[in-house]
């Protein structure tokens, strides 16, 4: 499961996973619901933390992005958000080359 359907399946049972203002992720939600989640959270942390990142920065690209970035989780974590950006411009620019490889590796 990849982190954008992760994150969506969470917010289906209430559970809300958001990017903190100094990058760490927090879940809210009924404790319950939470505390179930949480281990699988953990598992994926670095993988949602870096969707939450891509939807903050580039919200119109944002699920092709994540979805052609998965195997990149911790370098996109390490990018800066204004060298993201620029990668999401040059994606954007050239999206059809992106996906024919994207077609390729999956």
């Amino acid at each position: 499961m990849n982190a954008a359907t992760l994150i969506a399946r969470a917010a289906a049972e209430g559970v809300i996973l958001d990017l903190t203002p100094a990058g760490t992720l927090k879940a809210s939600g009924a404790n319950a619901t939470v505390d179930r989640w949480l281990p699988v959270i953990r598992q994926h942390r670095n993988a949602i933390l870096a969707a939450l990142k891509v939807r903050r920065l580039v919200p119109d690209l944002a699920d092709e992005l994540i979805a052609f970035w998965e195997d990149d989780v911790a370098d996109i974590l390490q990018l800066p958000d204004e060298a993201l950006r620029r990668l999401a411009e040059d994606y954007r620019r050239h999206r059809d080359y992106y996906r024919a490889a994207m077609q390729t590796q999956h």
